[in-house]
């Protein structure tokens, strides 16, 4: 493993062990803080003269942190210790010119800076999101009037796959330009920005089949909108349209810096 990929990678393993603490770090907060808050009611109430509280299922809430404390927690401090790892080795490797050399030509490496960014927005505003919301239960219908969100789930998938249509459109364009081309292939600068807007495509797709599925779900109540549910959704909907954004932006520059 070269210098280069040896710090891409290293850098999307540490960002996949940062979201994965953040989120696991939370759960084990929210169990821990909900069970503590229960007890210090239970004292309260033992303490007055007024009615005593009881409540049930807090060896659940421990044992459900225990075990996120246990797994997920690891395994973000795991990707965190391999992505030091491979980053030391980057640095060593560029500085003593170990490792085997990558053509900086090549259409896979120029492509992945644009898994970086695309990786990097969707992980990122997950984490934003999910810090951003409060409680562990939505509801899709506005004010419990039944059906009242299936317009706005119409416009969303509606905008979702105007989306997805430009930036489709988009690629079979560039891919197919490249046949006017002398060697018969486009540009390597140009592989960041169509990995992006892949990506932009992949998480739109993902956004309307989640979506559906949770919205069909929900109606026959057969499982909650959860706070993960919510979360994910949200951050696939904003990434399609962000990795759609920086891609065209990423192509203006590349189209107008090269003339």
């Amino acid at each position: 493993m070269d210098a280069h990929t040896a710090g891409l990678v290293a850098a999307i393993i540490g960002l996949l062990g940062s979201v994965i603490l953040a989120f696991s770090l939370n759960s084990v907060l929210t169990e821990m803080h909900i069970a503590i808050e229960a007890i210090l009611t239970s004292i309260e109430s033992l303490a007055g003269n007024h009615d005593i509280y009881v409540f049930t299922g807090l060896d659940e809430r421990i044992k459900k942190a225990n075990r996120v404390s246990s797994s997920w927690v690891r395994a973000g401090i795991y990707c965190l210790i391999t992505s030091t790892f491979l980053a030391a080795w980057s640095l060593y490797a560029e500085q003593s010119g170990a490792g085997p050399k990558v053509s900086s030509t090549g259409l896979h490496f120029s492509g992945f800076y644009g898994l970086v960014v695309g990786i990097g927005v969707f992980g990122a505003l997950w984490l934003l999101i999910w810090m951003k919301l409060n409680g562990t239960e939505f509801h899709f219908d506005a004010q419990g009037k039944e059906g009242s969100f299936e317009p706005v789930l119409s416009n969303y998938l509606d905008l979702a796959k105007f989306v997805l249509g430009l930036a489709s459109g988009s690629i079979v364009l560039l891919v197919g330009s490249a046949t006017f081309r002398d060697k018969g292939y486009l540009l390597a600068s140009f592989a960041a920005p169509l990995y992006l807007l892949a990506l932009s495509i992949i998480y739109g797709i993902f956004f309307m089949s989640f979506i559906v599925l949770n919205y069909e779900a929900y109606r026959h109540k057969t499982q909650p909108y959860t706070r993960f549910r919510y979360s994910r959704n949200m951050a696939f909907g904003f990434s399609c349209l962000l990795c759609f954004a920086i891609g065209y932006a990423w192509l203006i520059v590349i189209v107008t810096g090269t003339r």
